[in-house]
């Protein structure tokens, strides 16, 4: 009898062999008939449970897959709180389908609202309507290719102005490689906006919010490369409070891997009549590692000569550092 299966393909023949000639009755010749639907149904029934175990094998292996994943997550979520714990560093972290997962303490501190409150509703729209979507489209973009990104927006402050923050996210690569979300963090550079926007506002106020925010102030003569700072940008650089500073000096202590794109930056800068904006690192006297922050606004004479920048600095490393946090 033919072996058939589902699709009506022979497979094989079932025969039934005896050592002697006989005569088969017609139960017989009814079971013989019945015989090939049950055996093909038992090949079936194997071929389905093959299946089955090979489905349940794999989906043993994916959720294995994401409980370490989920570890890892909660670890480098863990690490993080620990890191922003007591500080004003804005850091905020999603996960690989975009959730808000982590944001620090310091953002309630910023918006007036809760931790919980701001993780339900999320940060998009305490963003100034000018700046929502020039930064997500910036975002979008960035999250889309898991690249690097950097972005500037006024955000809803809890006084119910808006304050000017500069964010910088990484996509967060696990130990096997995959994908697991963003890190990024926010810096308050209202007092840079201010300072560029206004020059000449050398007051109280100003030097007061710089001194919050940790800035440091600075002229370069740009002919002589004479600098003349203030004691906070001498402490960024590791420097007395009241130390000499010249540009060819400051330049040397940028660490060769971003110098040559700092000067570029510098000078692009100054030729184009445009706002000087960079991050590098420094090596400081006692040999630590410190990330900087540095914008400037170039001044020209009659004659369409740069004759000077005027400018801050930052010590961004707790920034740096939280939004290149490894997941691990």
């Amino acid at each position: 009898m033919p072996l058939v299966n589902p699709e009506g393909f022979g497979l094989q023949t079932v025969c039934v062999i005896d050592n002697k000639p006989k005569e088969l009755t017609a139960t017989q010749l009814k079971s013989l008939k019945i015989l090939p639907a049950q055996l093909m149904n038992l090949l079936e029934m194997r071929k389905i449970n093959a299946g089955q175990e090979k489905a349940t094998l794999q989906l043993e292996i994916k959720n294995k897959d994401l409980e370490a994943t989920k570890r890892k997550l909660e670890k480098s979520e863990a690490r993080l709180k620990t890191l922003s714990e007591g500080t004003d560093v804005l850091i905020l972290m999603v996960d690989p389908e975009n959730d808000l997962v982590f944001l620090s303490k310091a953002w309630s501190g910023l918006t007036g609202k809760s931790l919980e409150e701001l993780l339900l509703f999320g940060l998009t729209e305490l963003v100034h309507p000018d700046d929502k979507e020039s930064y997500l489209d910036t975002y979008l973009e960035a999250f889309e290719n898991r690249a690097s990104y950097s972005a500037e927006f006024r955000l809803q402050h809890v006084s119910g102005t808006y304050t000017w923050l500069l964010v910088q996210g990484s996509p967060e690569l696990l130990e096997d490689g995959s994908f697991g979300g963003y890190i990024s963090s926010a810096i308050d550079i209202s007092v840079l906006k201010l300072a560029l926007s206004e020059p000449e506002a050398a007051n109280k106020r100003f030097e007061l919010a710089l001194d919050a925010g940790k800035m440091g102030a600075y002229e370069l003569n740009i002919k002589s490369g004479a600098m003349k700072t203030k004691p906070r940008y001498n402490t960024n650089f590791g420097l007395a409070p009241d130390a000499d500073c010249n540009f060819s000096s400051l330049l040397s202590m940028i660490l060769p891997d971003d110098r040559s794109q700092v000067h570029k930056t510098y000078l692009d800068a100054v030729k184009e009549h445009r706002v000087y904006e960079t991050e590098y690192r420094v090596m400081l006297p006692d040999s630590r590692i410190r990330w900087i922050l540095s914008l400037g606004l170039p001044a020209y004479n009659e004659a369409g000569e740069a004759v000077s920048v005027s400018g801050i600095s930052m010590d961004v490393t707790a920034q740096k550092e939280a939004a290149t946090l490894p997941g691990a």
